[in-house]
């Protein structure tokens, strides 16, 4: 089966309901007039494989398949047939799911590749989020009350001891003054050690609770970073490991997930794509590339906020304990270091009788 025949057999239900194409395959892409009152995002005209075409939604995963016109002359008619109409109800249940759907096929002729973008709306993004009980940051109160009840414990009992005590005021300034000259003058040294906070700015740590629609009011589900990368990949992927690819589902219980349909040779691949080239400097990828996975950046603290909002917790917390687990290691080392020394230094001290 040739590129032109697959893709005369795609049928695009819009998001309208209706459908386009020449043929009864049924799979998603919202018309790019949908939103006619939104702009592109200023990051389209740089790093325009990350959007659809319409250059507003983000790509949050992409299918690849291979086409028999250059890539396997082994596959029989009769095989890609099968697989093409797997493909059509695989990608149809997607849509069915609410996931958009929009076919890149400009490189198909070269490298016998075709590519299909999925992007992932709010309305799918609120439902799972309930689903996988997700937690997300909530609203922020501007109350001064509640900020003065936050303080540290700590704090408040130096306050209080500071007005009942005389003289003590003084001592805590004094105390204030020398801890200062001791930061400034050892500024210099721990900054080769620290996250650079110019290139890495310290997150404001908010409260988070599971996500709720019932309770949407107390999430801020209308900012545009609130649903992270790193969440619509990970609800994409739920998705596509559990819908089916077959119409009965009494031919084979098991015809379902992405992951079996890559072993068949259904697809190729699947994959979340990256913020850009790392070569690209105002991507977050290459900042984590330059700042944080340089072999010059090896003695510095991880920047783990940044790096958890990029691939995921579960990643983060990896390389946390990662961190931690190094960190341990030095006093072992020093340890190690220091009986080896000494028994250079003692060799002949005590010759073998």
């Amino acid at each position: 089966m040739s590129i032109e025949e697959e893709v005369q057999m795609m049928d695009y239900p819009r998001a309208n309901g209706e459908t386009g194409g020449t043929g009864d395959r049924g799979f998603t892409v919202a018309d790019n007039d949908d939103h006619p009152c939104l702009e592109p995002n200023p990051r389209f005209q740089y790093n325009p494989s990350l959007f659809f075409n319409d250059g507003r939604r983000s790509v949050d995963f992409v299918l690849v398949w291979t086409v028999q016109s250059s890539v396997d002359e082994s596959k029989t008619v009769s095989e890609m047939t099968v697989n093409a109409e797997k493909r059509r109800v695989f990608e149809r249940n997607l849509a069915l799911e609410g996931l958009e759907l929009e076919p890149e096929l400009e490189e198909s002729t070269t490298l016998g590749l075709c590519f299909m973008k999925i992007h992932a709306p709010k309305d799918v993004l609120r439902r799972y989020s309930e689903i996988l009980k997700l937690r997300l940051p909530m609203k922020e109160v501007p109350n001064s009350d509640i900020k003065m009840d936050r303080r540290n414990p700590f704090y408040n009992a130096t306050m209080y001891l500071t007005e009942k005590i005389p003289g003590l005021d003084g001592v805590r300034r004094r105390t204030n003054s020398i801890i200062s000259d001791i930061d400034s003058i050892t500024s210099n040294f721990k900054k080769h050690f620290t996250v650079n906070t110019e290139v890495f700015p310290p997150k404001t740590q908010r409260f988070t609770a599971i996500y709720s629609r019932d309770k949407e009011y107390l999430f801020d589900t209308d900012a545009e970073d609130f649903f992270s990368p790193a969440i619509h990949s990970r609800i994409v992927q739920f998705i596509l490991d559990r819908k089916r690819f077959t119409e009965n589902a009494l031919d084979d219980p098991y015809a379902f997930g992405i992951t079996r349909l890559i072993s068949e040779g259904v697809y190729t691949a699947a994959y979340p794509l990256h913020d850009g080239d790392f070569r690209y400097p105002t991507s977050m990828r290459n900042t984590l590339y330059e700042e944080w996975a340089s072999l010059k950046n090896t003695f510095q603290y991880q920047p783990l906020d940044y790096i958890k909002e990029y691939f995921g917790v579960k990643i983060g917390l990896y390389f946390a304990w990662l961190g931690f687990y190094t960190h341990m290691l030095v006093p072992a080392s020093i340890v190690g270091l220091a009986c080896f020394i000494y028994s250079c230094a003692t060799l002949y001290d005590h010759p073998p009788r």
